[in-house]
């Protein structure tokens, strides 16, 4: 492989900034909370479903998700000869799109939201552009202040 190719290869499997925040145990607290939420939901805290779901899904990107979802998109694109550069973007985009739906306020969590959000911050990067940036950059937000939260619950 040219070196010019291995360095852009590793520059996109590189995991966001701030996503190490979350650690692999603070995102399994995260999720272990969120699905204790579906087994006896207490309705004053639902909203927070989607948002533990989302960290959980950074502390998972952060951890490996990451580089398997551009495995995956490279491969996608180097197999699907026309179109195949569109699909990496479209997934991120739909993944984004419900994400940012449902975190709106009073707006109920259903199983497509809590997938979206476990996948996002894994295939949120493959946006790329100005549009990647600011959801790369909401995402970073998210995983400094989850962290920061889980900080001060857990005495850290």
């Amino acid at each position: 492989m040219h070196p010019v190719a291995a360095r852009q290869a590793a520059s996109m499997a590189a995991v966001p900034h701030h996503f190490t925040a979350i650690s692999l145990a603070a995102a399994g607290a995260c999720l272990v909370f969120a699905l204790m939420q579906n087994w006896k939901p207490i309705g004053k805290i639902e909203f927070l479903k989607p948002w533990l779901y989302l960290i959980a899904g950074i502390g998972i990107a952060a951890a490996f998700f990451t580089a398997w979802a551009h495995t995956i998109m490279r491969w996608v694109v180097a197999t699907v000869p026309v179109v195949g550069s569109a699909i990496p973007f479209v997934i991120a985009f739909v993944l984004a799109y419900i994400v940012i739906y449902d975190l709106w306020p009073k707006h109920p969590t259903n199983r497509t939201t809590e997938y979206s959000a476990l996948l996002l911050p894994a295939f949120g990067p493959e946006i790329g552009g100005v549009v990647g940036t600011w959801l790369t950059t909401f995402l970073s937000w998210v995983a400094v202040a989850g962290a920061t939260i889980l900080g001060k619950l857990f005495g850290v």
